[in-house]
């Protein structure tokens, strides 16, 4: 959990910024747990991204994803100044 979380957390990096951003411009984040009992493995990496940022977070289980070896999927919302 905790070395697909930071992926995915590389993945939102690199996207915002090749966008022109950066992760300060993260307000909120929404992260999908396959098993919430794990929950605490995706918070840490989660939180050494942004634990000065403090976007909003929302944890949700869910039964499962199109590839059934994810563990987790992150959505982040940013506000980029164009």
């Amino acid at each position: 959990m905790y070395g697909q979380t930071k992926r995915c957390l590389e993945i939102i990096k690199d996207a915002i910024e090749q966008a022109g951003g950066k992760l300060e411009n993260v307000i909120r984040t929404r992260i999908l747990l396959k098993d919430m009992r794990k929950w605490k493995e995706a918070a840490r990496a989660h939180g050494e991204y942004f634990s000065k940022i403090k976007p909003t977070c929302t944890l949700v289980e869910v039964s499962g994803f199109v590839n059934s070896e994810w563990l987790v999927e992150i959505e982040a919302d940013a506000i980029l100044d164009k």
